[in-house]
């Protein structure tokens, strides 16, 4: 599959999470998902960043976790969240096509 397809397909995903999400409200975003330890919000945050994140930025905060990943997809839960910790700071609803990836597919072009 070459790259622009698979950036597509990405964005035809997205559309539909951001869909599935638009009757999420209050306190339904609390509650606690499947993923043992987050919330809804926090695992939506964790789907999102992907979105946000080069592979160099990635890289750059394993090396302040010091390798520990737990600890790593946590600081990235708090900085995707904001300062409020609130789901209005997560971009559920860019349907913008971003291209940039943390994994080897890299950027479109």
């Amino acid at each position: 599959m070459e790259r622009n397809a698979i950036w597509q397909s990405i964005d035809v995903e997205r559309n539909a999470l951001a869909d599935d999400l638009a009757p999420v409200d209050g306190s339904r975003w609390s509650t606690p998902s499947l993923c043992a330890g987050l919330t809804v919000r926090e695992v939506l945050a964790h789907l999102t960043v992907s979105g946000a994140v080069s592979g160099p930025r990635w890289f750059a905060g394993v090396l302040r976790a010091r390798f520990d990943f737990d600890q790593q997809v946590d600081d990235r839960l708090r900085e995707q969240l904001g300062p409020r910790g609130d789901v209005e700071s997560i971009p559920v609803d860019d349907r913008q096509s971003h291209v940039t990836a943390p994994s080897a597919l890299g950027a479109a072009g």
